[in-house]
């Protein structure tokens, strides 16, 4: 509840409830890890997916596809009652929405979208209308759903980014509008960090600027009563200083004035129909809004267009439902909740889609004890692993532990010292294509269950002398031999790993790859360890038939050549770790003492 209420972060959770067990005694006996709070919580946005069933008050379904992180995009369908806005008298909330669908594709088009409606709302039951924005591919995605329908659902053009569009359609190529911004952006720059940092114009979004662009408006307003007095620099040196750094802006006055007194009746309007819904009373204040516009403005002329439409579209719903309507018109809502996700995982930044989408459903609707234990007692952690290999059957972090695990020759997912040259319809395994047969975890065992069937196949013979195209993932045979021969001279010589990394030049960690064939020895650091060794160079590749000279204290160590000392080791291994101990400082004693 601290996560989907409280929209804080998983690993703030664990925190704060820690804080409060601490500070307020709460008396907690455990608090779990932030991995349980984050399985739990998509545990809990999956179950509510899982419960949606057709309703019979008329809804409306707000469809946008704005969440796309790395090479996908989630589709996310918001259920929201059709009298929502006439029972809570005011804007929405999310409490207000249930999350009806969700799914996830590297692309999306018309006919993905259509699909997935298709199959959202055979689950959900049919929208009495919907609602969304005006992007190319959802408006040929419901089309292509429509055309499958012998019922039309009206579709409701989104307020907020009809009125953005119109607004850019008027300025973004007009002249006096460049002018302006470009001297705005110069401005601000010149006013930050300043003493008149308090009158820096509203930064603008560089996505979507149209759709927040009447802040700029508010702030031009403002500035035209205090700029455009002739001579009012002349008495103030703030102005005089403004007008330094807004050069040419009271010769834009013009222009300025009309931009200001456009944005903010759009905006006037956009916070009537968001928060009051439409209705024939909030078209008749947005039409007397508009009336203030000059009748050559395209911007008035469209925005009037748009009424006609979705009055049409109100006056057909209130007579087929006989309810007290105020229709809803803008999809801020899903908005919200995208933002509130993004708030959520931006603590965990992912370079792709993954199964944290399934936090959207939880931040929606009114959750309480008896609706999350429901949906927690009808999920389990297995149905996490199966969503996501049927909603998302690769992420970029599945492809690269696969590429790795087939290809790669160090650090390999695979154990064993090596891997045989795969077959050539192995090749098939690599997932260079969007419908590779299995996910990153699948792979690796297939491959790993083919290392092991190949490596028990073989004799000894074949696993140290390779043939020229074998591929080899881990250590090389022969650089755990030579890792080996340099292991027992240093113990031999009583010498530590640091002692030998400070006469080689490098690190302790560096000699422990040497030792165990991790890291390939190069020829030029041979040599110097077979100096810093006093070993020969050449017995590091002495055939292990042949006996080892200059090494009797390492055939002393060797269980192999010593006289019961197979059974000593078997028997040292069962003794408990503290008796261990003891009976090592015993040993030791004694080869002090007989020294």
């Amino acid at each position: 509840m601290l996560v989907v209420q409280a929209i804080i972060s998983f690993r703030s959770a664990p925190r704060i409830l820690g804080l409060l067990n601490r500070e307020a005694f709460l008396g907690f006996t455990w608090v779990p890890h932030f991995t349980s709070v984050i399985n739990w919580t998509l545990r809990l946005g999956l179950g509510l997916l899982q419960q949606v069933v057709p309703i019979a008050p008329p809804w409306l379904a707000i469809i946008d596809h704005s969440i796309d992180i790395g090479t996908k995009k989630a589709l996310v369908v918001l259920r929201v009652p059709l009298a929502a806005l006439v029972i809570r008298g005011s804007a929405i909330c999310l409490e207000d929405c249930e999350c009806v669908g969700l799914t996830i594709n590297d692309q999306i088009n018309g006919d993905t979208v259509a699909a997935d409606l298709q199959t959202i709302f055979m689950q959900a039951g049919l929208p009495t209308a919907i609602i969304k924005d005006g992007d190319y591919t959802l408006n040929k995605g419901v089309n292509l759903w429509q055309d499958k329908h012998d019922t039309v659902v009206p579709v409701i053009y989104d307020i907020g980014h009809a009125a953005a569009n119109i607004l850019k359609k008027e300025f973004e190529n007009n002249g006096p509008y460049l002018r302006f911004i470009a001297m705005i952006n110069q401005g601000a720059k010149c006013l930050r960090q300043t003493d008149l940092a308090f009158l820096t114009p509203p930064k603008l979004r560089g996505k979507g600027r149209f759709l927040s662009i009447s802040t700029l408006g508010k702030w031009a307003a403002k500035m035209i009563d205090v700029l455009a007095i002739p001579k009012s620099h002349q008495s103030s040196p703030i102005l005089a200083r403004l007008r330094e750094v807004l050069p040419g802006f009271h010769k834009l006055k013009r222009f300025v004035q009309r931009f200001a007194d456009t944005t903010v009746v759009v905006a006037r309007m956009l916070d009537v129909l968001k928060n009051k819904g439409l209705n024939h009373g909030t078209a008749e204040q947005c039409s007397q809004l508009l009336a203030s516009l000059p009748n050559r403005s395209k911007v008035k002329k469209q925005l009037q267009s748009w009424l006609q439409d979705h009055l049409k579209i109100y006056t057909k719903l209130a007579e087929n439902h006989s309810v007290n309507l105020s229709l809803l018109v803008s999809s801020d809502i899903i908005e919200s909740l995208f933002g509130n996700f993004k708030h959520i995982i931006e603590r965990s930044p992912q370079a792709d889609m993954n199964r944290s989408t399934l936090l959207i459903p939880a931040l929606c609707g009114r959750l309480d004890a008896v609706a999350v234990k429901r949906a927690l007692a009808q999920t389990r952690h297995n149905d996490l692993q199966t969503w996501e290999q049927a909603a998302i059957p690769y992420t970029l972090r599945k492809k690269r532990q696969a590429f790795f695990a087939t290809f790669g020759n160090k650090k390999s997912q695979i154990p064993g010292n090596m891997l045989l040259k795969l077959p050539n319809n192995f090749d098939r395994l690599v997932p260079t294509s969007d419908n590779w047969p299995w996910t990153g975890e699948g792979l690796s065992r297939k491959l790993y269950d083919y290392s092991l069937e190949r490596l028990s196949s073989s004799t000894r013979e074949d696993r140290t002398t390779m043939p020229r195209n074998a591929t080899f993932v881990g250590p090389h045979p022969v650089d755990i031999i030579v890792g080996k021969r340099v292991r027992l001279r240093r113990l031999q010589l009583a010498m530590s790993q640091t002692e030998l990394a400070n006469k080689l030049g490098v690190t302790f960690q560096q000699v422990q790859k040497y030792e165990k064939g991790t890291n390939r020895i190069s020829c030029s650091r041979l040599s110097e360890m077979a100096e810093a060794l006093d070993f020969p160079i050449t017995s590091f590749f002495s055939d292990e038939k042949e006996p080892l000279t200059e090494m009797t204290v390492t055939e002393n160590l060797d269980p192999g050549h010593m006289k019961d000392g197979l059974r000593l080791i078997t028997a040292f291994g069962q003794i408990e770790k503290t008796k261990r101990r003891m009976l090592l400082a015993l040993v030791e004693s004694m080869v002090q003492v007989d020294r």
